[in-house]
């Protein structure tokens, strides 16, 4: 719980959530007792990149093969600088209610 931080209160919401599941229960202990490891990577500058590549593959409604008009756009974007990119611990990030929307999926390899 320490490594969590401010968003300490988001895992105990979901402890709380399940404390008449005891599956459930069970299964969210397990995923907060090996978050430790998992982290997301944030930055505006990949923000700004993954906005783009979404409006350029947006374009038409997909195909397999790029359009002329996609293949200049892709070629004129740049790749965030990984250097740049700052790695947040997903204990640190995830909230209560993404877990708790995502039981079903969990609680399944229990």
């Amino acid at each position: 719980m320490e490594l969590a931080g401010e968003n300490r209160i988001e895992i105990e919401k979901v402890l709380e959530h399940y404390k008449h599941e005891p599956l459930k229960l069970k299964a969210a202990r397990f995923l907060i007792e090996n978050m430790d490891t998992y982290s997301s990577v944030s930055s505006p500058e990949l923000d700004a990149y993954y906005k783009t590549l979404d409006s350029i593959f947006s374009i038409n409604n997909r195909s397999d093969d790029l359009t002329k008009e996609e293949e200049a756009l892709l070629a004129q974007l740049k790749a965030p600088n990984p250097d740049n990119l700052e790695h947040i611990p997903d204990l640190q990030r995830v909230s209560a209610q993404f877990l708790i929307d995502n039981k079903k999926t969990y609680s399944q390899s229990f």
